[in-house]
């Protein structure tokens, strides 16, 4: 489940917390699920979410079951409304239902789903895709006593027209005699991609797709990222990485989220993993643009390998960080006295001075100023109004570190 922001992370002075590893941080892979209540949850009947009937459907019903738990799917258990096919009223003809759905681009989409069989009796169920014409799949063949307990499925097909498009569960027409076997159907989700990602109803936007924990409402945008088909550790979210050429995360201007500017203490601290066969400069978060000394601050990996407090022209850098290897970097800046501290997995490893003027541009995770994207993972990033000692650097260092394998 989600992790949450823990007693053992500092919490004063605390701007901005994303966290990938919080399903409430990081929701997952912006998406859209064509099926309307995939999970029955409102529905009066089996039907009522638009689903149809496909020849005989008096076998179809709605009840209340045991639901899936498996939480690296997001899933945990519980009671609900699940689809239930018998153990009565089953034909010899082809009987089911199918759901039109609205979805005519001739590009990938992918369905997944749960089902279980119950009890025993004869014949079959079958799922698949539909289109008229060119496409009539029966993907998934499922058989009386293939599975007591839950099981997860997912396919995916690419459209080879644009007439319309459907996804049916159906038997085989010589399948059953009428006894008594028992089929249940649950969350059920048509995507638009080429892999599953985690069940949604309705639409994941990438708009606020990344939640600030801190409580103050800065979350974050996710923009063209790359996005993987398996799931971070121990969650059921498609993990996402940068690219190097264009991905990065919007946090937008300084004004807007109330992110430190100016003058002002700050501290920003980064979990990340350099991919080692990066080069040139790659930026890990930053505010402001190209321009004189001191408008733009960040955190940098430089073209040699080395981690840099940038401010544009003032850059303070040490270490060593593009080697495919989990990192937590952090950067102080202290107004009352202009020092600058760098600090690389709970160590201070460089320390400076400088004036920090008004950075002048929005803030992105991935990229600084504009021109320097990251190549690699960032799992976490922490903004302070303030200037976090070195026992505070280390205590937030301790408190994720076991999560990297540090």
């Amino acid at each position: 489940m989600a992790q949450h922001i823990g007693p053992n992370i500092v919490t004063d002075g605390l701007v901005l917390s994303l966290d990938k590893y919080d399903e409430i941080s990081y929701p997952g892979e912006p998406t859209t699920n064509r099926i309307s209540d995939g999970r029955w949850e409102s529905a009066a009947a089996w039907s009522s979410p638009g689903w149809g009937g496909y020849g005989n459907s008096s076998m179809i019903s709605l009840v209340t079951a045991d639901l899936p738990n498996d939480p690296s799917r997001g899933v945990y258990g519980g009671t609900g409304t699940v689809v239930q096919f018998g153990p009565s009223g089953w034909s010899t003809g082809i009987s089911g239902m199918q759901i039109n759905l609205n979805y005519t681009d001739q590009t990938a989409g992918t369905v997944s789903f749960w089902y279980r069989t119950l009890n025993t009796g004869s014949g079959n169920m079958w799922s698949g895709f539909y289109q008229v014409p060119g496409l009539d799949s029966r993907d998934a063949n499922i058989s009386v006593g293939s599975t007591a307990d839950w099981a997860f499925y997912t396919r995916t097909r690419t459209w080879t027209n644009s007439a319309a498009h459907a996804y049916r569960f159906v038997t085989d027409s010589n399948s059953h005699d009428g006894t008594d076997f028992t089929w249940q159907l649950w969350g059920i989700q048509f995507e638009e991609k080429s892999h599953v990602t985690k069940w949604v109803n309705g639409s994941r936007s990438a708009t606020a797709g990344w939640k600030d924990l801190s409580g103050n409402g800065n979350h974050a945008d996710l923009t063209s990222l790359t996005y993987s088909t398996t799931n971070i550790v121990n969650t059921p979210n498609n993990d996402f990485s940068f690219d190097g050429a264009n991905d990065y995360v919007s946090l937008g201007t300084p004004s807007s989220v109330d992110l430190p500017i100016g003058n002002n203490s700050r501290t920003v601290g980064v979990w990340f993993k350099a991919n080692s066969g990066g080069s040139g400069q790659d930026g890990l978060i930053g505010w402001g643009s190209s321009g004189g000394t001191g408008y733009a601050w960040g955190l940098l990996i430089n073209s040699n390998d080395t981690i840099c407090i940038a401010c544009y022209g003032d850059d303070v850098c040490a270490g060593s960080v593009r080697d495919d290897t989990w990192h937590y970097c952090v950067a102080t800046h202290d107004s009352s006295t202009g020092n600058r501290v760098l600090y690389l997995d709970g160590v201070s490893i460089a320390t400076d001075s400088s004036t920090l003027n008004t950075a002048d541009a929005s803030a992105r995770v991935g990229d600084w100023i504009g021109s320097h994207k990251f190549h690699g993972t960032i799992d976490v990033v922490e903004v302070y109004n303030t200037a976090l000692t070195l026992k505070e650097v280390l205590q937030n260092f301790n408190a994720k570190r076991s999560r990297f394998g540090v």
